[in-house]
């Protein structure tokens, strides 16, 4: 046996090893030796695996650095634990869905995608594991086969990527702050989704009233602190019985079954929360959180937020020092300035709206058979222009196609208005899903739609529509 010892900010980590594997968790509890936090993670979360309860297990051991703990875990191979693969669920085309024994990767669950990493076997077998997902009472591994052969009852390594899932930790944690802050000032807000990312995660939300940035950077502001407080959180298992006696906790009970253990996760005197994702020990864990945008009607909304607060903050203030620069205003009155153009913008579209029935256009005809398709393209103007100057000379022409390209070159696209009039059988629908040369996103009626296009070139959609007519 070899027992390495490393110190780090005050911290003194102990590592066994035996024969190149790690040395079973009885006899390092017996010597009661405190065990390195990225090893405990990386071994299993199957409880099985270890001589102790989960709830202890997830409570007490996290991984802490993700650079001190890698290096430490390549020394004494930590990183690659031996596990069994026990069963080939599907296998196709390189793709598989397996079952390892024990299974040190997470499963996805409670708006967090699962664990990802490598297996590793005899004859240079490697594969890719893409998620870790629950089915039944099994979990699941989603891999890519990249070398080899896939086998049933072979030894295989595991590499779990740490990095991911302690990433994934904060911003979990983070989101459990935030919300919290949220539901706390606001009673009648109600977090019911989240979706956990890499750069930035998402917030599902119900609300009656309107959701504004004074009420998201209250909350924004109340969750750093909590932050800084560098309060414990706690996991615990317990059953629905006893999960129910529990006043503050908050969960979704139609997903729980009766025989099914509750995970908890507590920030002492803030947060009580049913949640099957991964977290961190401790809330300075987390960093920061900085929400970078909402979007959503009443009641429905949705935020998203980062952890990645320094990276945020510098990309957004370099974006705000350029727009300040082009306006040529303070900081202070960038709202009012805005609020002044938007003004302006409303005037003037009402304007052009008493003006549109009399703007005429020269629109170009091409004549195929017994199709008449007429056409314009320019830039510059409103869209209701453009949509009210086709919906009125289909009104006078109902035999004929219209087609309006309005281009944007700020975003190297342009708007499109297609229409057939009256006594023109057609399912414009059908043209734009089989025409992907036109690359187009939008859609409408039979004989009406709109939306926006890459294909700028208007010699390109009168070909395609004057096929598509005469193909009918």
């Amino acid at each position: 046996m070899e027992l390495f010892e490393h110190e780090f900010t005050g911290s003194r980590y102990f590592f066994a090893s035996h024969c190149g594997s790690p040395l079973p968790w009885s006899v390092v509890s017996f010597l009661g030796f405190s065990v390195c936090h990225c090893w405990v993670r990386c071994c299993s979360y199957d409880p099985s695996f270890f001589p102790f309860s989960r709830a202890a297990f997830c409570r007490t051991f996290t991984f802490r650095n993700t650079d001190i703990c890698r290096a430490i875990c390549r020394e004494v191979n930590f990183l690659k634990q031996h596990v069994f693969l026990k069963k080939i669920v599907s296998y196709a085309k390189k793709e598989a869905k397996v079952v390892i024994e024990p299974n040190p990767f997470h499963i996805a669950g409670g708006g967090q995608p699962g664990d990802t990493g490598h297996l590793y076997g005899e004859n240079n077998f490697e594969a890719t594991v893409l998620d870790c997902v629950k089915d039944g009472k099994e979990m699941i591994l989603l891999i890519k086969v990249r070398h080899g052969e896939l086998k049933e009852g072979v030894p295989v390594d595991v590499e779990v990527d740490m990095e991911r899932q302690w990433l994934f930790s904060r911003m979990h944690s983070g989101e459990h702050v935030l919300s919290r802050a949220l539901e706390r000032a606001w009673p009648d807000l109600h977090i019911y989704k989240v979706a956990i990312g890499a750069e930035f995660s998402t917030v599902y939300l119900r609300y009656p009233g309107e959701l504004s940035w004074e009420m998201l950077f209250r909350a924004e502001d109340e969750a750093n602190l909590v932050i800084k407080q560098n309060l414990p959180v706690n996991i615990s298992f317990l059953s629905p019985q006893e999960a129910m006696n529990m006043k503050e906790l908050k969960a979704n009970w139609e997903r729980i079954s009766d025989e099914e253990t509750i995970r908890i996760v507590t920030i002492p005197d803030f947060d009580t929360i049913a949640c099957s994702g991964t977290h961190v020990t401790k809330t300075s864990e987390i960093g920061g959180v900085v929400i970078e945008g909402f979007r959503g009607h009443s009641p429905e909304w949705e935020f998203r937020f980062s952890v990645h607060v320094e990276d945020v903050l510098k990309r957004e203030s370099r974006a705000a020092r350029m727009l300040l620069r082009e306006i040529g205003c303070p900081l202070d009155k960038l709202q009012d300035v805005y609020r002044h153009l938007q003004e302006e913008n409303k005037a003037f579209v009402k304007k052009m709206d008493r003006l549109r029935d009399f703007v005429a256009f020269p629109w170009k005809e091409e004549r195929v058979g017994g199709v008449s398709l007429f056409w314009y393209d320019v830039s510059g103007i409103p869209e209701e222009v453009a949509s009210s100057a086709v919906s009125r000379l289909l009104k006078e022409r109902p035999d004929i196609t219209c087609l309006f390209l309005l281009y944007d070159h700020g975003k190297g696209g342009s708007q499109f208005f297609l229409g057939a009039g009256e006594k023109v059988e057609v399912d414009f629908r059908l043209f734009l899903r089989d025409t992907s040369e036109l690359k187009v996103r939008g859609g409408g009626q039979k004989s009406w739609v709109r939306g926006y296009t890459l294909c700028e070139d208007p010699s390109v959609w009168v070909g395609k529509i004057i096929d598509y007519m005469m193909s009918l």
